[in-house]
């Protein structure tokens, strides 16, 4: 849809883009300073089928620049493990997030937990 609103919108639209795409990357960059807070929101809505309360590693993934589903870069297999390499070395000079959180998307596994975690971002 950005790609259409650039090519065929009026400048007006074209400089809305340039914004959006812009605030995306700002946000990507953000993220970086809290990636807690993204290990939180996945603990916490999680899918009731596949729910487990363990320690994680998360490798999140992310475009700066496209709002795309970011699964084709599973493919950046390089730079997946470069970044995983850098966490990893450095992960006894940092502590794991303790995540607190409440489930209550079933109601067998409804209740307050508490786990360990720790991620990397990975962007084009």
């Amino acid at each position: 849809m950005l790609t259409i609103l650039t090519e065929k919108g009026n400048d007006e639209l074209k400089q809305f883009v340039i914004e959006v795409i812009a605030s995306r990357k700002t946000m990507t960059d953000e993220i970086l300073t809290d990636l807690k807070a993204v290990e939180w929101w996945n603990y916490k809505f999680q899918g009731e089928r596949l729910f487990k309360n363990n320690n994680r590693f998360f490798i999140f993934l992310a475009y700066k620049d496209s709002f795309e589903d970011a699964r084709p870069l599973k493919g950046k297999l390089e730079d997946i493990r470069i970044k995983v390499n850098e966490k990893l070395s450095l992960i006894i000079d940092t502590p794991l997030n303790h995540i607190k959180y409440y489930y209550d998307k079933d109601k067998g596994l409804e209740g307050p937990y508490e786990v360990n975690s720790i991620s990397v971002l990975v962007t084009n």
